[in-house]
């Protein structure tokens, strides 16, 4: 399985916000003008913490938390993939269904919860050719996180050639409202936390963790989607 975001991510929270939260003062330096800027000497500093705040935080979390395009790939549908029990034809493993499908054979889990929409579900067919299957097949379930594509009654996943990624589903995930505040205190809570201690930063990572951080990550935190 993969997973490619299609454009950036945006923070919920801004400079100015993890700026008042760790109570920094802009410069006071007057301009020949009399104006007085408003920004900080700290202002690149701060802005590279937000973004790898932004980075670990959903990374832990598992969630999207600003609205974003996603493509995720696989290699086949639920229920139609190579295991122990090959069916052979003139002596090559072939592909098949399974049947007496369990419920989670009838689905497919989407990554970075919540789940907004799905704009399509492609895949190659056995011949090689491109398809896109009819949003009549499944149902798209945003009801719940992580959010998941079910086939419908009487439906059945088609049939998918021999490709490392045969199948290709684009959706949008993120929080189509106001991202929750305990998720934006996350992110100011990792700012502080690299401000105030930037010998345990080193590219992106955290060598300890405050105990508010990995509360609040336990408690947000969606199981990983795995196959």
């Amino acid at each position: 399985m993969g997973l490619i975001a299609l454009e950036p991510s945006s923070n919920p929270v801004s400079l100015a916000q993890v700026k008042q939260h760790l109570r920094i003062v802009n410069d006071i330096d007057i301009a020949p003008s009399g104006s007085i800027p408003a920004s900080s000497s700290d202002d690149p500093t701060l802005t590279v913490y937000l973004e790898a705040a932004l980075e670990y935080a959903e990374t832990q979390t598992r969630q999207q938390f600003c609205e974003r395009q996603w493509q995720l790939t696989r290699v086949a549908f639920p229920g139609r993939h190579r295991h122990s029990d090959y069916a052979f034809n003139d002596g090559v493993a072939d592909w098949f269904p399974v049947h007496n499908l369990h419920d989670d054979r009838r689905e497919i889990k989407l990554p970075k919860p919540p789940l907004i929409s799905v704009q399509s579900v492609q895949y190659i067919d056995p011949s090689g050719n491109n398809q896109t299957l009819s949003p009549t097949v499944y149902t798209v379930d945003n009801t719940v996180r992580p959010g998941r594509i079910v086939l419908n009654p009487g439906q059945c996943w088609p049939t998918t050639g021999h490709y490392a990624n045969a199948v290709t589903i684009a959706f949008t995930a993120g929080y189509s409202d106001a991202v929750p505040m305990i998720l934006q205190e996350l992110i100011q809570l990792l700012v502080g936390h690299y401000y105030e201690n930037r010998e345990g930063a080193i590219d992106r990572t955290i060598s300890v963790v405050p105990m508010a951080v990995q509360s609040i990550i336990n408690q947000e935190m969606y199981p990983e989607i795995v196959g």
